[in-house]
């Protein structure tokens, strides 16, 4: 089962909380990655993307 996860800034679900790093039972896969709009003031993405493969 594949889950992808999208947040924007305030969603909660930023990397760093426990549902992106905490431990597993068994294998899994998560890739994070900036997503949104670029802000060229600050040099950052305003969302992230985390994909989970079960």
């Amino acid at each position: 089962m594949n889950n992808i996860l999208s947040n924007s800034k305030g969603s909660g679900i930023t990397p760093g909380t426990l549902q992106v790093y905490a431990n597993t039972a068994g294998p899994e896969l998560r890739l994070i990655t900036c997503s949104g709009t670029f802000d060229t003031r600050t040099g950052h993405y305003d969302s992230n993307t985390v994909v989970y493969a079960h």
